[in-house]
């Protein structure tokens, strides 16, 4: 995420690590595979030279793909409680984006695209650029 500030139209970038809320009881997704090691996420909130704001969510994976997931706004909103929202939601949906939680945000004003991840053997610079299309298509 680090690697989008060279961008031109990116003017700042805050990156924030916190572990998934606990979610329903029995939800195990908010752990890693040894049940005891709480998954963490991360969020790297990007503001644009235009002044908009948008958040790029990336949770702790092990052997599964979790697409990264995009949300931006054309208003103001509180960006904490909409973090809890979603990575709420991916728990209680056992690790998958929660599309109900999702489409009740659009009609809040927040919408979100989803950005499947680049192979492994993509260097961190063809993955920025991949990143940083998907912002310039919104």
């Amino acid at each position: 995420m680090r690697v989008l500030k060279s961008k031109p139209d990116v003017k700042e970038i805050k990156i924030a690590i916190d572990y998934l809320p606990e979610g329903k009881r029995g939800k195990k997704f908010s752990k890693l595979s040894d049940a005891k090691t709480r998954r963490r996420y991360a969020i790297g909130k990007v503001i644009l030279n235009n002044n908009m704001e948008l958040s790029l969510i990336e949770v702790e994976r092990e052997e599964k793909s979790l697409s990264m997931l995009l949300l931006y706004s054309m208003k103001k909103v509180n960006w904490a409680k909409i973090y809890y929202t979603v990575t709420l939601g991916l728990v209680n949906k056992s690790g998958t984006w929660d599309s109900q939680g999702i489409k009740r945000l659009e009609r809040k004003g927040v919408f979100s695209k989803r950005i499947r991840h680049k192979s492994d053997k993509s260097s961190i610079y063809d993955k920025c650029d991949y990143i940083y299309e998907k912002i310039t298509e919104i």
